[in-house]
């Protein structure tokens, strides 16, 4: 994972390495991969290609152009599942947001207790 500032009060969060690095690099990435415990699909999310979008805002950030990458990923539903499991994770995940995915699970916990 990548962290760096964007600008003021704003982290962006790129969870793999994107595109043109060396062979090395690339290893390097899947093995740090591996001791994080990612999952595989992470390799294939649209968020790796976009370091310059704000994935972990702050209060009253925009979210739009993040949730516009999630809406058209193709590991969104992966994405989805593994950040309702973890209900400690932040930053937006499969376009939602953590308000978003307590709300999700709260639904989820009331539609079982049936």
């Amino acid at each position: 994972m990548t962290l760096s500032d964007s600008s003021p009060g704003t982290i962006t969060h790129h969870p793999l390495p994107i595109g043109g690095e060396s062979e090395s690099e690339t290893d390097a990435a899947d093995l740090m991969a591996i001791l994080l415990g990612r999952p595989a699909w992470h390799a294939d999310a649209c968020c790796r290609e976009h370091p310059e979008i704000c994935w972990h805002p702050l209060p009253g950030y925009s979210t739009r152009a993040a949730k516009a990458i999630c809406g058209r990923c193709l590991v969104a539903d992966e994405c989805l599942q593994y950040a309702l499991a973890d209900p400690d994770l932040t930053g937006l995940w499969a376009g939602t947001s953590w308000r978003e995915r307590r709300r999700i699970r709260a639904q989820q916990d009331q539609e079982n207790s049936r």
